[in-house]
Formats: structure tokens, sequence, C-alpha cells
């Protein structure tokens, strides 16, 4: 936790109240993780998937405060990649994490990463989060805090309610409602 996220929080805070001052701005991009968007391997992942969680929410509330002074804030968010990290994984560890790096389709080279950031640098906007996995492009993650998603989401329970009537509506559910649309 005190890399993860306390680093991170520390670090941007440093850099936005340099770059607010500076008559040349510039970008923050944090480092975050796919472990920020799903839940971790095993307990021992639990702090790091709530640290990598923090940095997507830190990331996309600063992008808004911070705005207003010309500074953009970004977040990376690779998948497994060919480090010592992952490399010097501790042996409880070790087979759960090849479990999971085998579905991902292996790890991923440093420099498919670098190619990532540069994107992110050069062609995204303020606020974005890019997660970057072996053998896909690289993907902007939708903010689904923002009022328009919530939105939708709400629209799309009440035709749950409609069609199905259940007492609270599930991830399933959605993705019927989502794939029906796709159809029509």
């Amino acid at each position: 936790m005190e890399v993860n996220i306390m680093a991170v929080m520390m670090g941007t805070e440093i850099a936005m109240e340099r770059m607010r001052k500076s008559p040349n701005k510039g970008q923050i991009i944090n480092t975050g993780s796919m472990a920020g968007f799903t839940p971790g391997l095993s307990e021992e992942m639990v702090g790091y998937t709530v640290s990598k969680t923090g940095v997507l929410a830190l990331t996309r509330t600063m992008a808004k405060d911070i705005a207003r002074h010309g500074v953009v804030t970004k977040c990376i968010c690779p998948s497994w990649t060919e480090t010592d990290l992952v490399n010097k994984v501790v042996p409880e560890q070790k087979e759960a994490l090849h479990k999971v790096v085998k579905k991902m389709k292996g790890t991923m080279t440093p420099e498919h990463v670098a190619e990532g950031f540069y994107r992110l640098v050069t062609q995204c906007e303020n606020g974005s989060v890019m997660a970057i996995l072996k053998g896909a492009p690289f993907i902007l993650v939708p903010d689904y805090n923002v009022f328009p998603m919530i939105m939708s989401m709400v629209m799309m329970a009440k035709i749950m309610d409609k069609i199905f009537g259940p007492q609270v509506v599930t991830r399933n559910h959605q993705l019927v409602v989502f794939y029906d649309c796709l159809l029509f």
C-alpha cells in the first residue's frame, strides 16, 4: 500500500503542484494494473488489488480537479508483463500465477507496454485509463462512475424489471439486455 497507492498519491500531488505553477504544463501518467479492474488471485493479493483500484480512482478524480490548471492526468494499466516482479513471485503463488498468465496467453514484453504508454500520452484525453493486454488492441476503459453511464445502467435495470421482475438486477441481467440491444 505504501508504494502502490500512497507513493502514487504523493507523487501526483507533487507533480500537480509544480505543473500548476509552471507556464509549461504537462501530463501525469500513473501506473495502475489490470488488477485494479478485477478481484485478486488470492488473499495475499487483496492489498495490491485495492491499491491499484485506488490508482484508477485517484487518476480520474485528479483529472477532473486539476484540468482547470492545464495539467492532464492519465493511467496505464498493463496486464502480466515480463518483469522481475512477475518472474520472482513467491513459490506459494507460482502455480496460481501460471494459470492466470496462461489464460492471458502469456506475458507481454516491456516494449509492448511502452507502445501503449506512447499512445496514451499522444492520443488520449485527460482522465483516460488504458488497459494493456497481450494480443489485444490498447483499450480505453470507460469510467462507469460517470452520470451518463450510471443512467444507462438505470434504464437497463428498468427494462429488466419489466421483463423479468428481479428483486436485484445482476451483471448477468445487464448482459442479457445489452446483447439483446445489439441484436436489434
